[in-house]
């Protein structure tokens, strides 16, 4: 995981961001998900879900929805 060096990676990301944390996650502590987010480049939406783990996430509903009004929007913006 230290190999991936998502901090680094993340501040070389020029496109729309969106990041999703679970805030029940047991595997990642929240800490992280905040770094990341003060990593990110500006503009990038950083959102923590209730209840939701580190499994649970990725098949939420309530994150299926999120993602897609933030691309809704995002696409919308970029058409402006």
């Amino acid at each position: 995981i230290a190999r991936l060096d998502a901090l680094g990676s993340v501040t070389r990301i020029t496109a729309p961001l969106l990041l999703c944390y679970g805030a029940s996650d047991a595997v990642v502590p929240i800490e992280q998900g905040h770094r990341m987010a003060e990593a990110a480049p500006p503009g990038t939406t950083f959102v923590v879900v209730p209840r939701a783990t580190h499994l649970s996430l990725s098949i939420d509903r309530r994150v299926a929805r999120l993602v897609a009004d933030w691309l809704r929007q995002t696409l919308q913006t970029a058409r402006t």
